[in-house]
């Protein structure tokens, strides 16, 4: 199995999402993934947090190929397989960056507007500027606790995909 390169996607970028579903992936985003190692297109689903989730297109199918598929997975697998596949949708990027997200991300997210694209190590984030805002303040209250829960879960080996 081929491994999976490591990625880093960093940073907040404040972007519009227009009444066509559209927006431009910032250009220093678009330097982040290189098109051969990660291809030029993404995977788009909700996240666990219940916001739009962006992953370089290879990268996304060769994290999902580490998990060894089974004629009859248990029902928790299967359940992942639900969300984090049968719930994705591969949306192209163009030359200039510009991305239309699926209707259905954004009925089930209410992403449209002003928004905040944040950068989360191996994906990025859509989330409406207002929430992120208040997120990001919640966790100043307390960046001490939050760095030690990441230690631990690193400690503990949790892969986080």
């Amino acid at each position: 199995m081929d491994p999976v390169e490591p990625l880093f996607l960093g940073g907040e970028y404040d972007i519009t999402v227009d009444e066509k579903n559209r927006f431009s992936m910032p250009a220093e985003l678009r330097r982040m993934i290189d098109p051969e190692a990660y291809g030029e297109g993404l995977i788009a689903l909700v996240g666990v947090n219940k916001r739009p989730w962006l992953y370089p297109d290879k990268y996304y199918r060769k994290l999902l190929s580490r998990l060894t598929p089974r004629a009859v997975p248990p029902e928790d697998l299967l359940k992942f397989d639900h969300f984090n596949v049968s719930m994705t949708f591969p949306v192209p990027m163009d030359k200039q960056g510009r991305v239309v997200l699926p209707d259905k991300i954004v009925r089930r997210t209410g992403v449209k507007g002003d928004v905040t694209l944040a950068g989360a190590r191996d994906h990025v984030e859509l989330w409406p500027r207002a929430a992120w805002e208040e997120y990001y303040e919640s966790l100043q209250k307390s960046p001490s606790e939050v760095a030690l829960k990441a230690r631990m879960a690193i400690a503990e080996g949790d892969q986080i995909i």
